[in-house]
């Protein structure tokens, strides 16, 4: 059956939808978004089916593949889509004017300008977001691609930079840990030369030496050691948000007490809320899972996820996939098999995924926390490091000269 993208309005609303649905024909697919209460401006016929679309993305420049933006400015650039969809302006309108906004930053430019094309060539969006790997995480363009499908492209585009923000939130909060960091960093910097250079003084008897002595060891030892303790940091940092290093970075996260959790969570709150999107827009149930799960953050939960299509496939319900997958605990799949059972599939996914937002909200404040501890732990231990070096040299110093002094073999 073949696939179509379609451009609409919803008569109710008034806003515009884009999407795509697998129809017979264009009469089919006319006749079954009049059902829903849309009314057809445009369709254009795909050959690609939603599970071929999530294939490995076209090939991309080197510049495309090296674009990245503040969480900040993302999040911008989606609720700016949102806004102009939201307005009545198709893709192209939608698109062009973020595009030509000279106070956006010039990779979020680029990937507007790719989008634009492709809107005017009838391909779908989603395919142009996956030029720019370091821009736009796996998720965020399955989050995308999802809301093409299920033509609610407005709300998937708040949803993503609601995503964004939150994690924007929660970075900004990094300047206490930070603060602490450096405080403990520079305390172990200006203390490691301090009694070499005392000693060096007093054994030739001028006080002065110790100042010249002191000086020359802090740029000659702990200024390098110092700067190389932040390249290596920057470096791990950069090798980490690579998109080849994706999966273990993931791998990584999952593993951490605080931050494996909040990680875990919302990816799984980002796949029931996709899936709520698809279902209340009429997508077939594999359409539906097929297109929800890429939206999920963590590569891990991701598989998983799509390890249990063949349970769909077979028939036996969503709540049988969601139990399959040892992802979710009983409440959501409670909340989903009642919904199968009363017809009302929508409903129950919509109160799963606020569920799940709740305690995504929880951990997001735990992490918070998590991070202020970290920071305060680290200064502890590099001041107690800091002190444990003022004592050995201390008195590793004081024996030294006493023996020079008195001339002890």
């Amino acid at each position: 059956m073949p696939t179509y993208r379609f451009e609409a309005v919803d008569e109710t609303t008034g806003r515009p939808v884009v999407g795509t649905l697998q129809a017979s024909d264009e009469q089919s697919l006319q006749r079954l978004l009049h059902s829903r209460g849309f009314m057809v401006k445009r369709i254009v016929s795909a050959v690609d089916t939603p599970a071929q679309v999530s294939s490995p993305p076209q090939q991309t420049d080197r510049r495309a593949e090296r674009a990245v933006a503040s969480l900040h400015a993302r999040a911008v650039f989606f609720r700016q889509l949102a806004s102009l969809f939201r307005a009545g302006n198709n893709p192209a309108n939608a698109l062009s004017q973020i595009a030509d906004q000279p106070s956006m930053p010039e990779s979020l430019q680029a990937a507007a300008r790719a989008m634009l094309a492709n809107a005017h060539l009838g391909q779908p969006l989603s395919q142009a977001l996956e030029m720019f790997p370091r821009l736009f995480a796996p998720h965020v363009v399955g989050m995308f691609r999802a809301g093409e499908l299920g033509g609610s492209l407005d709300i998937i585009c708040d949803e993503i930079a609601a995503h964004y923000e939150q994690e924007h939130a929660l970075w900004r909060k990094l300047w206490i840990p930070r603060l602490l960091l450096l405080n403990g960093v520079g305390m172990l910097m200006l203390v490691l030369p301090l009694f070499p250079a005392f000693y060096y003084g007093m054994a030739r008897g001028n006080p002065s030496l110790f100042y010249q002595r002191y000086v020359e060891l802090l740029l000659t030892r702990s200024l390098p050691a110092f700067v190389l303790m932040a390249v290596l940091g920057w470096a791990i940092w950069w090798l980490l948000d690579l998109p080849a290093n994706r999966r273990w970075k993931d791998a990584v996260v999952m593993r951490l007490p605080v931050f494996g959790t909040l990680n875990r969570q919302r990816a799984l709150t980002a796949f029931l809320r996709t899936l709520h999107r698809m279902f209340a827009a009429g997508v077939p149930v594999i359409s539906a899972w097929e297109a929800s799960a890429p939206s999920a953050g963590n590569v891990f939960v991701r598989e998983k996820l799509i390890e249990v299509l063949p349970v769909i496939r077979n028939g036996q319900g969503l709540d049988r996939a969601l139990q399959a997958t040892g992802l979710f605990d009983w409440e959501t799949i409670s909340l989903v098999a009642a919904g199968q059972q009363s017809g009302e599939i929508a409903t129950m996914l919509d109160r799963a995924a606020s569920y799940h937002e709740e305690t995504l909200r929880e951990r997001y404040q735990r992490a918070s926390f998590a991070l202020i501890r970290l920071g305060c732990l680290s200064m502890l231990l590099l001041g107690g490091a800091a002190m444990l070096w003022m004592v050995y040299t201390y008195f590793t110093g004081m024996f030294r000269f006493v023996d020079e002094f008195f001339g002890a073999p």
